[in-house]
């Protein structure tokens, strides 16, 4: 706040907008204080077994966190931040939603003194750690029994690096084109409500928005039934050609948009947890510890499976997937070749099935009748949609046989995307037929297993599957699966629940 103050403050030749000088130094000064009595009012340290936050100068908050309920060490540099050598730490814990404390402009040298302390205190083998290959790389050296964080003596190893190009393919698959278009248009909208002089505005941008821009009579008054005939034409397209260039514009900012936010992207493991950074002008750094990882996803688009590409998460507990920025740094790629995605899974969660070895399961035949039936539902809508159209109008009828014929086709293509599998890895799920996703979770991981059933489903002796783990469910990691027969789903939901109870159940 400080910063755009004071620029704006001397490039104004003394005042801000007309407010004199008086006004505008106490506004400075305001806010100079704030920052300095926030950062001031934060205290730290880390006990035995905790992390003791307080904060507050009259009233004071302490806050108790125990080191193992600590799964991430946050850390975000902007621009400025990484010129002063500072950062921004975000401590989450694994029950919480966001973050438990926020150390503002901290020294980096002390945020990876601080990351260090706490992940040696905390890292403990377990038996699925001794289980591993070199599990043993997780203890102190000296012998002592305790975890540590001794970058000397276990150094990262580095496990992705994803290039500009394959930056480039995910930009053009993260669909950024469409939020920035319908922006451009709600804009659009705004200017609508002032009246005739807002509308003259949007017309001056929008031309072929003004149904008279299509008009015969009024566009080519005088200029011959000849020239009439080919002028609406000529608009139709110029009013297409103006939408494609807009796309393939909006593309491009998205592109660079992804380019700007991943640049840079790696994943490197020291003992057992992974760590994730990422940012051209934000960087930011994460922590993934493997035990923490609820659910692990696969998610393929139409173009990453034309250019043999995947997308890689985890949702770990507590992790908070309304946050964007959280969500990317669940990532374990964002990009991916296909020949290193089952690798990656292993390293992620030591033992992993590759999947493309699983045995899929089908849902119920009758998924592709229900999907359809849905997509007719909203067929009077778009007959609607079409005859008020003034070029259109009766015609709309003629797009009801291609409608239903694509809705079919569709409905197809949907319910063969559906399928689950149940191995002794854990409970595997698929959907999607555009972009294709898979999510696995293992029993132990599993906190309640559920069927839902409609009027309709109840009618067609159908039932959905809903599993819920200790994340908060990215869309990405949804652990849902409809159109299951109504007996089948029970079987599934009952030998789910035996396998969770059976088992040790771990954050």
């Amino acid at each position: 706040m400080v910063l755009p103050l004071v620029a704006v403050f001397f490039f104004s030749g003394g005042g801000i907008g007309g407010f004199p000088l008086l006004i505008v130094l106490p506004v400075i000064g305001f806010a100079l204080l704030t920052g300095f009595t926030t950062w001031y009012s934060v205290r730290y340290r880390v006990d035995d077994d905790e992390l003791v936050f307080v904060r507050g100068i009259l009233s004071r908050d302490v806050r108790r966190v125990p080191l193992s309920r600590i799964h991430n060490v946050a850390v975000t540099q902007n621009v400025l931040h990484r010129m002063l050598d500072v950062a921004v730490a975000r401590i989450e814990t694994a029950g919480g939603e966001g973050a438990e404390a926020e150390l503002n402009v901290v020294a980096m040298s002390e945020v990876e003194r601080l990351r260090g302390r706490i992940f040696a205190r905390r890292a403990e083998p377990t038996g699925e750690d001794r289980s591993e290959e070199g599990a043993g790389a997780n203890l102190d050296p000296s012998g002592s029994g305790r975890g540590a964080w001794d970058e000397a003596a276990a150094p990262p190893t580095e496990l992705v690096g994803v290039p500009i190009q394959d930056l480039v393919i995910y930009g053009l698959t993260r669909n950024r084109s469409g939020k920035i278009l319908a922006a451009l248009f709600g804009l659009s909208w705004e200017l609508t409500q002032f009246g005739d002089t807002g509308w003259r505005s949007l017309i001056r941008f929008w031309p072929f928005l003004d149904p008279a821009w299509f008009d015969l009579d009024a566009g080519s008054a005088g200029l011959g039934t000849g020239l009439s005939a080919w002028l609406a034409p000529a608009r139709f397209a110029v009013a297409a050609g103006t939408m494609i260039v807009l796309l393939l514009l909006l593309n491009v900012v998205s592109v660079v948009w992804a380019v700007v936010q991943l640049y840079g992207f790696r994943l490197t493991r020291r003992y057992d947890d992974l760590r994730s950074s990422f940012g051209m002008l934000t960087r930011h750094t994460a922590t993934i510890p493997r035990r923490r990882i609820q659910s692990v996803a696969v998610q393929r688009g139409w173009l990453y499976r034309r250019l043999g590409r995947a997308s890689l998460s985890v949702e770990t507990a507590g992790s908070d997937a309304s946050s964007n920025a959280v969500a990317q740094r669940m990532w374990l790629s964002p990009v991916s070749a296909d020949p290193t995605v089952a690798p990656l899974l292993e390293q992620a969660q030591p033992g992993m099935p590759d999947p493309s070895t699983i045995d899929w399961q089908p849902v119920s035949p009758r998924a592709r009748r229900r999907i359809t039936r849905r997509r007719l539902y909203v067929l009077p809508f778009v007959l609607a949609a079409l005859a008020a159209l003034p070029f259109v109008r009766g015609w709309a009828l003629l797009a009801v046989p291609p409608y239903v014929a694509l809705a079919w086709w569709e409905a197809g293509r949907r319910a063969a995307g559906l399928g689950w599998a149940v191995d002794e890895w854990g409970l595997w799920l698929r959907r999607g037929w555009w972009t294709h996703t898979m999510a696995v979770v293992r029993p132990a991981k599993l906190q309640n297993v559920s069927l839902i059933a409609s009027p309709f489903d109840r009618r067609a002796n159908m039932a959905t599957l809903v599993v819920d783990t200790a994340g908060h469910h990215d869309p990405t990691h949804r652990l849902v699966l409809p159109y299951l027969p109504a007996a089948q789903a029970e079987a599934l939901r009952d030998g789910l629940l035996r396998r969770a109870a059976q088992t040790t159940f771990r954050w």
